[in-house]
Order: C-alpha cells, then sequence, then structure tokens
C-alpha cells in the first residue's frame, strides 16, 4: 500500500519557475516528480527564481506545464536572477522570503546538487529536512576557462560546503546512483538508494526485438556538449552506417554549446541527410513518442551522475550501449540490461552494434531485462519510495485515511 502524508512541502528546485492562469511551469527535469508528489501529500510549494529571458540552461527553463492543474501545486519565486552587484541585496531578500514561507511547511525538500543553495538553506524555518540527490559530479567539474576562474572556483567551493550542510541536517536523502551515495557516505550513512527518472508509469513500452531492420533509428539524448561524448557518438553513427547499416538514422534529441560543430561534422562527412537534430525535448508524450521508434542509443559520455535517459530508454526497449562513468555502472549491469564500452572508445561501440546485429538472443535478453529494471524507475516508483521514508522519520506525518 503507497504512503500518502498529511504534509505541506517547499520544494527547492534547481532551476527556474514561471506561473500564468494555465497554472504553474517547472523545468522538465523536475516537473514530473512534482506532480508524482503531489499526488502523496497535502501539498507542494516549488521554490526557484525565475526563468531568464536568455536561458541557455535546460534547468531553467520553464518548460513543464504540471498537469493535471492541481490545486496543491503551487511556485514561489524568488524573483530574476540578478549579478554580482546586487547579490547581498538579494540573498537577504530571498532569506526573508523563504523564512516566511517555511513556517507553514511540515517538510523543506532540497534537490541537490544546487548552485544556489547557500542563501536558501540559510533562511529555512521548517525543522523537517530532507533531500534528493541526482547525480553527482565534482564541483570543480563546473570551472572553466577565464579571467573569473578564481572566483568561480571559491563559489563552487562554498556550494559544496553547503550541501553537505544540507546532507547532514536532512533526515532522509535519496540517491539516484550509489556513485553519488558513496561520495557523501561520511554525511549520509544510511541513504536511501532508487532510480529516478522523468517517466511517468504510464509511458512505456514493450518491444520484443530490436535492430532487426535494414534502416534502425539510433539515438543519442543528452545535453550536446563535448563531455557527453557527443562527437565520438557521431563518429560511431558514420562508421556503423559504413559497416552494418547504409539506412540507419541518427536522432539527437538535446541541445548544447557543441550542436552547432556537431551539425558541421555531420555536414562534412554527408551524414546531414541521415540525422535529424530535434533539439530539446521536454519530457512527456513528445520525448517518450519518439523514444518508442528508436531501435538503440549511444551514450558515451565522458562524466555523469546517473543520465536519467537510460531509463526512458529501457523503459521504452530501446537498446543501450553506454559507457561505465558516474552511477553507470553502479545502476545497471553489462550484457543484462546494457553494453558497456570504453571512455572515449570508438571502434568498441562500433563491434558492440556489430554484435546487437547479429545477435537476436543478446538483443531480446537485453531489452527483457532492462525493461523489467526501468520499472522501478517511474516517477510514482520514486516517489513512493522517498514518502514512505519521510513517513517512517517522521510517522506523526502519516495521513490516516
Amino acid at each position: 500500500m503507497t504512503e500518502r502524508l498529511s504534509a505541506r512541502v517547499g520544494f527547492f528546485i534547481q532551476g527556474a519557475v514561471s506561473k500564468n492562469q494555465d497554472g504553474p511551469s517547472v523545468p522538465a527535469l523536475i516537473g514530473p516528480a512534482v506532480e508524482g508528489l503531489a499526488e502523496l501529500v497535502d501539498s507542494v510549494t516549488v521554490v526557484a527564481h525565475e526563468a531568464p529571458p536568455n536561458a541557455r540552461d535546460q534547468e531553467e527553463v520553464a518548460d513543464y506545464p504540471l498537469k493535471p492543474q492541481r490545486a496543491n501545486i503551487d511556485v514561489l519565486s524568488l524573483g530574476a536572477y540578478g549579478s554580482w552587484r546586487d547579490y547581498v541585496a538579494r540573498r537577504e531578500r530571498t532569506k526573508r522570503v523563504i523564512r516566511e514561507a517555511s513556517h507553514g511547511w511540515d517538510v523543506a525538500m532540497f534537490r541537490l546538487p544546487h548552485r544556489r543553495i547557500d542563501a536558501l538553506f540559510a533562511g529555512n524555518e521548517c525543522p523537517r529536512v530532507v533531500s534528493i540527490v541526482l547525480g553527482y559530479a565534482p564541483s570543480f567539474a563546473r570551472v572553466v576557462p577565464g579571467p573569473r576562474k578564481a572566483l568561480q572556483i571559491v563559489n563552487t567551493m562554498r556550494t559544496e560546503i553547503t550541501l553537505k550542510k544540507v546532507l547532514r541536517a536532512s533526515r532522509v536523502v535519496l540517491f539516484n546512483s550509489a556513485d553519488a551515495a558513496e561520495q557523501y557516505r561520511s554525511e549520509v550513512p544510511e541513504p536511501l538508494l532508487e532510480p529516478w527518472s522523468m517517466r511517468h508509469a504510464r509511458f512505456a513500452h514493450v518491444a520484443s526485438d530490436r535492430l532487426n531492420t535494414d534502416s534502425p533509428n539510433i539515438m543519442l539524448c543528452a545535453r550536446i556538449t563535448r563531455t557527453k561524448g557527443v562527437f565520438e557518438a557521431l563518429e560511431v553513427f558514420a562508421r556503423i552506417k559504413k559497416r552494418a547499416f547504409p539506412k540507419a538514422h541518427l536522432h539527437v534529441i538535446g541541445d548544447g554549446d557543441a550542436r552547432v560543430e556537431m551539425e558541421t561534422r555531420a555536414a562534412e562527412q554527408g551524414l546531414l541527410d541521415s540525422c535529424t537534430f530535434h533539439g530539446w525535448v521536454s519530457a512527456g508524450p513528445g520525448l517518450f513518442s519518439l523514444m518508442r521508434d528508436m531501435d538503440l542509443m549511444l551514450h558515451l559520455s565522458y562524466a555523469e551522475g546517473f543520465p536519467q535517459a537510460i531509463w526512458e530508454a529501457l523503459a521504452h526497449s530501446v537498446l543501450v550501449v553506454c559507457t561505465p562513468v558516474g552511477g553507470i555502472a553502479h545502476g545497471v549491469t553489462d550484457e543484462r540490461e546494457v553494453l558497456l564500452v570504453q571512455v572515449g572508445a570508438i571502434d568498441e561501440p562500433v563491434h558492440a552494434v556489430e554484435r546487437l546485429a547479429t545477435d537476436a538472443h543478446l538483443r531480446r535478453s537485453l531489452l527483457r531485462h532492462g525493461f523489467d529494471r526501468a520499472r522501478a524507475s517511474s516517477v510514482e516508483a520514486g516517489c513512493a519510495a522517498f514518502v514512505k521514508q519521510i513517513a517512517k522519520a517522521w510517522p506523526e506525518l502519516r495521513r490516516v485515511e
């Protein structure tokens, strides 16, 4: 039986919010989780800044209208993002707004990592604190070369210090990968380890076989950045077309600072007619309809927490060839749900695809076990597990039906 709480939840997300006459919107990366939590608690107040007009980060685009339009979901806007010049004033305002609102909450929930967590945590007055850690990457991975590098280093160090404070204050912490849980073992000795995705349980598709036609659809679903291995994926696709599937088509789902260069390279190799660049597609029917038609996903990343796209692909019976970085090697098993290949390799993923093309038994085994594994990653499953642990920590919040 699914546990439910008599609780008003304040949910600090990494990203942006907006609200109009049709209701609130949040980033697609967290929107389904807000809906899932709202089914199990009295109310959810999403706390975040407003979307900047020139937002490029997918987490700062409020592109997911929360549905159904529930009366128990609201947003608390902290205003627009500012600059260093008004940092002190904005920080004090943020703390004041949160202090006033958090007195009325039963649970304060933090989505981590969170670049602006310092002022948010400093203003929180709700005594029951829980956290969701979606992936882990060292803070310094965000530091980029440039004249402000020293300032960025200091800022990321402060973020990590505050993140650990939040974790130590949290009675319940859900991690979506064993890699992240291990990184913060000293702050969270007893973590809750659960898969986490953007997919409601109703979005799933069973296919008995894939990659069994002469014109397969191959997918890349990630931020289009160099660290996601997108150029390696393009090269692997080029070799697959030459050696195995001349009519194969590559679907690139996502956006990022390497997209233009990726399109340029595809044109230089004569692949542009065999590639479709869909751009960023929000979680929901549009994304999952695309996935239903895919045969294979290449995810050749150099660094990860645990990419949610792997769970979405497995839940739609898509074969997955990926690198064992971050939490991937802990979350899925080579030759059971996925095929793992070395980081930076080209020949190895090509051989993996060729192997799948000729081994029907392996394909069907991966599809079967991958689908079974992914069922536990739905929004409903993740929220139910989290709420159950919160009820265990604070029994007084259990809803009496």
